[in-house]
């Protein structure tokens, strides 16, 4: 009998060891590095070719995340599109679920805008004649 108590403390106790750990990483996950909300918008650089890793790496050098393992965590426990090489704009504000998602869209285009009037001819202009004298 006195066998049968200790498994059972046993397990209720790795029950809520697992239990607290499961909060722990959740809370990690949903919670933004700045859960003010007042953090300012920065553009983050995904290199082309880069890994999960190294994003996560990068946004916990930007400050933008507290821990890069978190991240890798979160994206084999969540997966989703992987991040797009570019610029994005992002926030510490962002949870890790909003960070993976504005990673995943296209990156800010770089592109200047040229606007085309209609109705203009194309012409290619005339060389000047030779002057007679």
């Amino acid at each position: 009998m006195r066998v049968v108590r200790v498994l059972l403390v046993l397990v209720v106790l790795l029950a809520l060891g697992a239990g607290g750990a499961w909060v722990f990483v959740k809370r990690s996950f949903d919670t933004p590095k700045d859960p003010s909300g007042a953090a300012e918008k920065v553009v983050f650089e995904v290199e082309k070719g880069a890994s999960a890793t190294q994003v996560g790496l990068q946004l916990e050098q930007a400050g933008l995340i507290d821990d890069a393992r978190m991240w890798r965590l979160f994206l084999k426990v969540n997966p989703g599109r992987g991040a797009k090489a570019g610029k994005h704009e992002v926030s510490a504000a962002m949870t890790m679920g909003q960070l993976r998602d504005a990673l995943a869209e296209n990156p800010i285009s770089e592109d200047v805008p040229l606007t085309m009037v209609e109705g203009g001819a194309w012409s290619t202009p005339t060389p000047p004649s030779p002057r007679r004298g």
